[in-house]
């Protein structure tokens, strides 16, 4: 009876793993829309409650939340776009008016004639187009499963709004832990979260603001609508203020006024690039107690897996591991105790 009952446990375990394993497969091309409804959800679930005192009914307020929250998305995605079109279009038209300028001849002079200024710029361009346009082909392609992932999203975090104290209950009951365990567990989540999106948001704005500063000293028009789109891009992984203040210092090079174009192109590596790697581990550091060097380990390894979402998940994982390994050290007899 037991080699039974033993064999009927392995048969069920098997079966269980099977099938985490399928669903997963099924899934899998979800998971970041997933992950990002759930996060999303639980940052934004004590504005639900605030709402759900207004709006009594559970459905409507979480329909409502969940519409205004991609209404708050959209709008500052729409803004930086129309804001980098311009500012692409008028990067063109200016390196397309340095035809036959002094700063072309001289490079000429210097360089000697075999050195055709205008051929390699015009190759340059047409690369950098080239690249563009295959960027913005992908993109058009791959937009519906885009638009799916987000509608996916949303529907996820509606019913996370609607039924989430219900399944964190349930899943704090699965969790095989002793009850103080799951409430530090919970309270680490909390911590790491909020930390992170506080660190983003702060880091982003000082950047923001840094360089909107050089951009002003080193006399770039619109100085201040430029640093609004960088503290936009700064919460960006992968895009950043770069996109910004680089051909801003190149077109002052270009135009021949070198002095600032250099200025801006040192101050922009040393200064706008650096200062969100030195900010933001230290902000989220404090904030979730976790150590800055785990923090930054933790958001470069998080988008390099995880994309975007990464800048919240990887902090979270190997806070999580650490308090996991934590736990183990305690109910353990260890030579590190």
């Amino acid at each position: 009876m037991d080699e039974h009952s033993n064999h009927s446990k392995y048969f069920f375990l098997f079966c269980f793993l099977l099938l985490i394993v399928a669903s997963i497969f099924v899934i899998h091309k979800y998971l970041i829309a997933i992950g990002g409804a759930i996060i999303l959800a639980y940052i934004f679930y004590p504005l639900y409650r605030r709402l759900h005192t207004i709006i009594h009914n559970r459905s409507l307020a979480a329909l409502t939340l969940s519409l205004l929250l991609v209404l708050v998305t959209l709008i500052p995605i729409i803004f930086a776009a129309n804001a980098l079109v311009g500012e692409s279009v008028h990067f063109f038209q200016s390196v397309n008016s340095l035809e036959g300028t002094d700063l072309t001849d001289k490079i000429t002079n210097l360089l000697g004639d075999n050195f055709n200024v205008n051929y390699y710029l015009r190759e340059l361009l047409n690369k950098f187009s080239l690249y563009v346009a295959n960027s913005t082909s992908n993109f058009i392609l791959s937009f519906p499963q885009k638009l799916l992932n987000g509608f996916i999203m949303v529907f996820i975090m509606y019913y996370l709004f609607k039924e989430g104290r219900e399944f964190i209950a349930e899943l704090k009951a699965w969790l095989p832990l002793r009850r103080q365990y799951k409430d530090l567990m919970t309270e680490q989540f909390d911590q790491v979260v909020y930390a992170v999106l506080y660190g983003t948001v702060v880091t982003a704005f000082i950047q923001g603001f840094v360089g909107m500063i050089g951009l002003w000293v080193f006399g770039v028009d619109s100085p201040v609508l430029l640093g609004l789109l960088m503290i936009l891009l700064a919460m960006l992984p992968f895009v950043g203020p770069a996109i910004v203040w680089l051909p801003a210092a190149i077109l002052k090079v270009m135009e021949g006024d070198n002095v600032n174009g250099i200025g801006l192109l040192i101050y922009g590596l040393l200064i706008v690039s650096t200062v969100d790697n030195i900010i933001r581990p230290k902000l989220i550091g404090m904030k979730s107690k976790v150590h800055p060097v785990v923090v930054l380990l933790g958001v470069l390894g998080g988008l390099s897996a995880f994309g975007l979402l990464g800048v919240i998940i990887g902090p979270l994982l190997l806070a999580i591991a650490l308090e996991f390994f934590k736990i183990y050290l305690r109910d353990q007899d260890s030579p590190f105790s």
